[in-house]
């Protein structure tokens, strides 16, 4: 009897740790409402000016939007664009048109925003990506969702050809950026949202997450695992860049140091992930899964709060302002729970 061999166990697929994007999803919200919060604040010049890299969070959220995005395909390669539309709008535009609508309702019975007649109907339908007014109606932020509309629009063909040359897609978002930027530089448009705010100019950002999410399917090795040295050597160094082009170089400098944005603040979000202070974690991690509704909602309880203490004769400062941004964070948790709901309800429908 001829002895056979045991059979070969296949070594178990590695689980992918998803926790760091929630983590950086926290981090990169918190950073953006905090600094939405302290605007308000009576500042002076210098620290003003600090406060804006807090703004800085929304190039690591389209980074992340890419990385995400293209894992998702890279798991599951044979979506059709139909799956794909429906799932998109499930979690992005039904809530918007959701959270939009309640604030113009309010609204009506508390005057809080004075916008043009069409601004509802500019968001309901998306043309107030191509008009400065409307673009920034009912929230400076809801320009953020033009943006990464424009980004679903073509993220079925931009998958396409990364997953045919990664590298090449790649090098092509630096340079079609550049050139955009440089282009609105030139022809005097550098300071409208509209044109700064063209998914082209973010071009790089996006494509740069869908390549370190192929790479880290295939290497099993994320980005964030970068020795601590080098984050912390990265983060000053793009900090720095960030502040010098944006002081020293006008608007010009400041249409231009995204690149050393996104260095600065993501080497910091993962250097601060990488320390482990299980509450710092505890609480990015929880402000991550809520993201969404804490972007979606926050202005508008800013202004409703601002609006209120004034009324009142009640003074607007730093402790104020904490207070009111930790309570916007509490509100949110619902909101991003009826999102939730909604989403699963529409899901399971268009199923």
């Amino acid at each position: 009897m001829i002895a056979t061999a045991p059979p070969v166990q296949e070594k178990p697929k590695k689980v992918l740790r998803i926790d760091f994007l929630d983590f950086m999803k926290g981090f990169s919200m918190l950073a953006i409402v905090l600094y939405h919060f302290f605007q308000l604040l009576d500042l002076n010049k210098a620290v003003a000016g600090g406060i804006r890299f807090g703004g800085t969070g929304v190039h690591a959220f389209l980074f992340l939007s890419g990385f995400g995005l293209y894992l998702s395909h890279l798991k599951k390669p044979n979506y059709t664009y139909r799956e794909f539309a429906v799932r998109r709008f499930g979690k992005i535009y039904i809530p918007y048109f959701l959270v939009i609508t309640a604030i113009v309702l309010f609204n009506f019975a508390y005057p809080l925003y004075h916008e043009p007649g069409l601004s509802y109907l500019s968001h309901i339908f998306l043309f107030k990506m191509f008009n400065e007014t409307w673009m920034v109606s009912y929230g400076y932020h809801f320009w953020f969702l033009s943006t990464i509309i424009q980004f679903y629009l073509i993220f079925p063909l931009l998958a396409k050809w990364t997953d045919k040359n990664a590298r090449l897609v790649l090098i092509g978002s630096f340079v079609v950026s550049l050139a955009w930027s440089v282009f609105i530089i030139a022809i005097g448009k550098a300071e409208l949202r509209i044109w700064n705010s063209f998914f082209l100019q973010y071009f790089w950002e996006f494509a740069l997450g869908m390549f370190l999410a192929k790479v880290f399917l295939e290497k099993e090795k994320g980005f964030w695992e970068q020795p601590i040295w080098k984050l912390a050597l990265t983060m000053v160094v793009g900090c720095a860049l960030y502040g010098l082009l944006a002081l020293k170089f006008g608007r010009a400098g400041q249409t231009l140091n995204d690149y050393a944005a996104l260095l600065g603040f993501g080497a910091a979000g993962v250097l601060i992930f990488r320390l482990g202070i299980k509450p710092v974690n505890g609480l990015l991690l929880f402000v991550g899964k809520i993201s969404f509704a804490f972007y979606l909602s926050h202005l508008f309880f800013r202004d409703l709060f601002a609006s209120l203490l004034a009324n009142f004769g009640l003074p607007y400062n730093l402790p104020v302002a904490l207070v009111l941004a930790a309570i916007t964070l509490a509100l949110a948790y619902p909101i991003q729970k009826g999102i939730d709901q909604v989403d699963g309800r529409l899901m399971g429908w268009l199923k």
